[in-house]
């Protein structure tokens, strides 16, 4: 059985072993990229969202709180390519408008905003400039 952390007690943990910094501990998507410039300005013009760095083969993605993180393909490095394989999904405020927004920005859709059966979730799909799968949508998860 593997014990539960907490983020306290690994703060706790990487202090009692001498670290002075603080670490925020949390999950964050990468994504591969053959052509890091292209690909980013791609995602900040067509999908809105905000590239906070960025070099020859990483960068730093964010959109409301939430980051990805995105780097040269390196399949030597790295498992073998993995360009085109990833799915992120983005929670908007209103997908039908990001949606017009991103169509009038030459987004490649993969279809028109649609509703679960429940109305709990709203959204759209696309494709970036590499193949990577985004979905942008909200969720009214018990919310009357």
């Amino acid at each position: 059985m593997v014990a539960a952390l907490t983020a306290g007690s690994r703060l706790r943990s990487l202090r009692a072993a001498g670290s002075t910094g603080q670490y925020l501990e949390m999950i964050c998507p990468l994504l591969t990229y053959q052509d890091m410039q292209s690909s980013m300005q791609h995602l900040a013009e067509v999908f809105g969202l905000e590239v906070v760095w960025l070099n020859e083969d990483a960068a730093e993605i964010r959109w409301d709180g939430g980051v990805a993180v995105a780097q040269t393909d390196r399949p030597e490095d790295l498992h073998g390519t993995h360009v085109g394989l990833g799915w992120i999904y983005v929670l908007v405020d209103d997908p039908d408008s990001h949606y017009e927004w991103a169509v009038a920005q030459g987004a490649r859709v993969l279809g028109e905003p649609h509703s679960t059966a429940d109305g709990e979730q709203r959204g759209y799909s696309a494709r970036d400039s590499e193949g990577n799968l985004w979905t942008f949508a909200v969720q009214r998860f018990g919310i009357t």
